[in-house]
């Protein structure tokens, strides 16, 4: 009988890995904004959080744009907008599956379907998948913190900065330990096969 984790693991990365591969040999603007828009209305369907998506999109792609016109005007002193929008749209439609993805996805899956492969690598991408999830959040936690009626000159304002910095350290310190626990207990479980 076939584990449901392991078929709704194989099947989210088959289908993510062919609309990447899709999206990634495509240069046509019209077919790349309907995958876009198409993945735009999935994510609304499956309820992901699209206003974290979006400003993490905004947030991600600025310093993406950035660095493509810095590196464009380098090398061909010139910038090439079309070349820059397909980029973008592009750079979305990953953002978007990463996020269904990341969302969908089983660690437990994860370590089923590659553990026959390398013990190691399953551990590795099960985290990844871990990370990918955990990311997005605190930036946006961070984000809304900061944004909110900053002022560097006001007492209350860097009270409320080192209140996040102790809480992010806190955070970032648990999900290091809660990790390192997690591979050496499915390491262990895969190792000495008490898994059930």
């Amino acid at each position: 009988m076939i584990d449901k984790d392991v078929s709704r693991t194989f099947l989210l990365i088959v289908s993510t890995l062919f609309v990447s591969i899709i999206v990634i040999l495509n240069l046509n603007m019209l077919v790349l904004l309907a995958i876009a828009i198409i993945a735009l209305l999935i994510s609304l369907l499956l309820k992901i959080n699209v206003k974290s998506m979006l400003k993490f999109v905004l947030f991600f792609q600025g310093f993406f744009t950035l660095s493509s016109v810095i590196a464009q005007i380098i090398v061909f002193d010139k910038i090439v907008y079309e070349s820059l929008a397909l980029s973008n749209i592009k750079m979305f439609i990953f953002v978007i599956l990463s996020f269904i993805f990341a969302k969908y996805v089983t660690t437990t899956g994860l370590i089923k379907l590659f553990k026959r492969i390398s013990v190691n690598a399953a551990v590795a991408i099960a985290l990844a998948v871990k990370f990918m999830r955990f990311f997005p959040a605190t930036w946006s936690f961070v984000y809304r913190t900061y944004s909110v009626n900053y002022d560097p000159g006001s007492r209350f304002s860097r009270i409320k900065i080192l209140i996040v910095s102790v809480k992010a350290f806190i955070n970032l310190s648990l999900y290091s330990a809660l990790q390192t626990a997690e591979s050496l207990a499915t390491r262990s479980t895969i190792i000495f096969g008490e898994e059930k």
